[in-house]
């Protein structure tokens, strides 16, 4: 397939320098190019978004200190 794209002339240089090192034409160089960034971003974790874990209604706001937590976790359990 043909397709045409702009490179800075810089490392249209470096690349054909390489190519030409290597015995490779520059499809052949790009094509390796391509294949090398495609299987490095696919490698490389994902953004993890943590979920939601609030409990009950998020909308309530109560200020609860830690005693009254305390008080009411262990509330008819002998603590």
């Amino acid at each position: 397939m043909r397709i045409a794209v702009n490179i800075a002339d810089p490392l249209l240089e470096q690349a054909r320098a390489l190519a030409k090192a290597e015995g490779l034409t520059m499809g052949n160089l790009i094509e390796e190019a391509l294949g090398l960034v495609i299987a490095k971003r696919a490698s490389e974790p994902q953004n993890f978004k943590l979920r939601d874990g609030t409990f009950g209604d998020p909308t309530s706001k109560q200020d609860l200190d830690w005693p009254t937590i305390r008080a009411l976790i262990y509330e008819g359990r002998g603590g």
